[in-house]
């Protein structure tokens, strides 16, 4: 079985989801705002600003969305290989595809080669934290921004795992939150908080069943096409028993 780092693919994620973004004000436009993971020693007064700070709030399975069964994975888990040809997944923007002769993924679940059984839901919640020192410059257009489509958005949020292709739902719990203090420096601060949940699965063991290429097939119980009476069986003694009106091709046995 191959370790899929299940956990650290969805941290990577949305961080990746949540970079990129840029705050203008009096010393500097397109100012970057950094995203980073909150470790326990941090301060806030060692951060600079603006910044997006994530936190762990618990990793929980969700009974509500359990299923039990043995299926067919509709998607590659990390570690596995795709069956399925996308030129922006793997990167080759110049590739044709030999069955239609475009260069248009040719992505179909149902020819997916891998079962397990049912992997388990779990729902992954995390705190995201907007640190900033100015209202009008910086909080204002963060919030913004991270109310749209895609980012934190109330209805429709999604999370794309690019190691296993995957776009996940990511709902939004809480926040924004805003509130304001101080840092141990005594300067002011203010931060925005959500909370939000991403779904995730943990994948069971995964089964790859190899294609028959040979099948032999033995006829020669098919050479012989004359009815079974009931005579040849209790001659042959190829029947011991039968219940009451029990049937064997065209003729029929009673004890």
């Amino acid at each position: 079985m191959i370790t899929i780092p299940w956990l650290l693919n969805e941290d990577a994620a949305l961080k990746l989801k949540l970079q990129g973004l840029t705050v203008s004000d009096a010393n500097m436009a397109n100012r970057p705002v950094p995203v980073r993971y909150r470790l326990p020693e941090s301060e806030v007064a060692d951060l600079t600003f603006p910044i997006i700070v994530i936190s762990h709030n618990g990793w929980y399975p969700a009974p509500e969305r359990m299923h039990d069964g043995y299926a067919k994975l509709p998607y590659a888990p990390e570690g596995y290989a795709p069956w399925w040809f996308d030129p922006v997944y793997n990167d080759d923007p110049n590739y044709v595809n030999p069955v239609d002769g475009t260069n248009v993924p040719d992505f179909d679940p149902h020819d997916s080669p891998y079962w397990s059984w049912y992997p388990i839901p779990y729902n992954f919640d995390y705190q995201v934290t907007v640190y900033s020192r100015f209202m009008h410059e910086h909080t204002i257009p963060l919030t913004s921004t991270l109310a749209g489509y895609n980012y934190l958005h109330a209805k429709y949020g999604y999370l794309n795992v690019p190691q296993d292709g995957t776009k996940r739902t990511l709902q939004l719990l809480g926040g924004p939150e805003l509130q304001t203090g101080k840092d141990s420096n005594g300067k002011r601060i203010f931060w925005v908080n959500y909370v939000i949940r991403v779904f995730s699965e943990l994948v069971p063991e995964i089964a790859q069943p190899v294609l028959a290429n040979l099948i032999n097939l033995d006829l020669s119980v098919y050479e012989d096409m004359s009815d079974i009476v009931p005579a040849t069986l209790a001659e042959d003694r190829a029947l011991l028993s039968v219940g009451l009106g029990s049937a064997w091709n065209v003729a029929q046995l009673n004890s």
